[in-house]
């Protein structure tokens, strides 16, 4: 959860993990991944010093939206036969999405004005496409759109660090655990976790340095984060992360 009294911030905010910090990366240039992955379709980046898990996946993923949900991330896998999951968009204290959340034309909840929530994802219904637009000016298009929710903020936008947009949200400059959705210029998707409690600036800076985005033109946007980031891999174990959570908001791939 997020924003004024929906995000919960996880302390300290020692950015350790292994031995090596996130601060440290400034000054590298490309970054290798600890062990890279497959799932069929998916390929997974797991850079395990730096608690940073990256899952090229398809187009076609899943937005799970329940709010009285009371199963596990894991439990809602099985039940749903998702083979990887994370944790979704922002949601208040009564569990439903902040900001707005319109799935396949029927509308959950509007548009807001509020400096973390700066950008709509939207999914179009032919191309399975995603793009990310600034929250300000979007008008929604439901014969177009299968999904559109609003999340952020921005934190690379065209291969540059948004540093204005991480600055004037409520949670960009501190140190948390994040979820981040991203693409790049070849229209490949990825979900980002982070075990790791970190700026978005400097998330921002590691990730411009991630030997698997090298060449590619690369936007990111952040999705909730504290104690919600949560991560489950059904035939990869060991790169599961907070299973046991009951969120009312997931993000899954069949």
């Amino acid at each position: 959860m997020i924003s004024h009294t929906l995000f919960r911030p996880v302390l300290p905010v020692l950015i350790l993990i292994a031995g090596c910090t996130l601060l440290s990366v400034a000054t590298e240039k490309a970054i290798p991944p600890d062990d890279v992955l497959h799932d069929q379709d998916v390929s997974i980046y797991n850079y395990e010093k730096y608690g940073v898990t990256i899952l090229s996946i398809p187009d076609s993923f899943d937005f799970f939206y329940q709010p009285g949900n009371t199963a596990t991330v894991e439990e809602v896998a099985q039940q749903r036969g998702y083979r990887f999951v994370i944790n979704g968009s922002y949601f208040h204290a009564n569990r439903s999405h902040a900001g707005m959340l319109k799935i396949d034309g029927r509308m959950y909840s509007a548009k807001i004005a509020d400096p973390q929530l700066t950008h709509i994802v939207v999914k179009s219904k032919k191309q399975g496409a995603i793009r990310f637009v600034p929250a300000l000016r979007y008008t929604s298009n439901e014969k177009q759109c299968a999904l559109e929710f609003q999340t952020g903020p921005l934190v690379i936008e065209n291969g540059r660090l948004a540093r204005r947009l991480i600055q004037k949200s409520v949670n960009g400059p501190g140190a948390y655990r994040r979820t981040l959705l991203a693409m790049t210029d070849l229209k490949q998707v990825y979900f980002i976790t982070v075990r790791a409690q970190v700026s978005l600036e400097t998330l921002g800076n590691f990730l411009l340095r991630a030997s698997v985005f090298s060449g590619k033109r690369l936007d990111v946007v952040n999705l909730d984060g504290g104690s919600s980031v949560a991560l489950w891999a059904k035939d990869l174990p060991k790169l599961n992360f907070n299973q046991d959570a009951r969120l009312p908001i997931l993000l899954g791939v069949r």
